[in-house]
């Protein structure tokens, strides 16, 4: 404890600032509103929407790492991943302002939500595919 408690008193417990995969791999359940929920996706995902959209000049390199993972939480996006839309956008005819990398990340979460079935066999794919990280596994039922 932090300080000492009376007889009687209440004792709480923080489980910490943790994704909603984390809770359910670590914890075994997963609070109804989690601040600290988050989504990892490729920068794949990113790249063709962008391509979808003409948002990307065609036959130029990318200045960013393949392997790169974008990290969307609840409340606001991960600066990392703020940053690499945003550099993205910079070698497109979209400006790299905060508004138009917001959009962006709106439009990519919406993409990814497209994707989700809730049918048994769209279950089976998804957790055959390459996508989906680990922890997140464990959520699919």
């Amino acid at each position: 404890a932090a300080r000492r408690l009376g007889a009687g008193e209440e004792v709480t417990i923080t489980y910490g600032e943790h994704s909603n995969g984390h809770f359910a791999q670590y914890y075994g359940f997963v609070p109804r509103r989690n601040q600290w929920d988050s989504l990892t996706l490729p920068l794949s995902h990113l790249v063709d929407l962008l391509d979808a959209n003409a948002l990307l000049p065609t036959g130029r390199a990318l200045d960013v790492d393949p392997s790169t993972r974008l990290e969307l939480r609840a409340p606001v996006p991960h600066p990392q991943t703020f940053e690499v839309v945003r550099s993205l956008l910079a070698v497109g005819p979209l400006e790299p302002t905060d508004a138009n990398t917001a959009s962006i990340l709106s439009a990519l979460c919406a993409m990814r939500l497209s994707r989700f079935e809730t049918d048994a066999d769209a279950d089976a794919r998804l957790l055959a595919g390459p996508d989906l990280a680990a922890d997140m596994r464990l959520l699919v039922v």
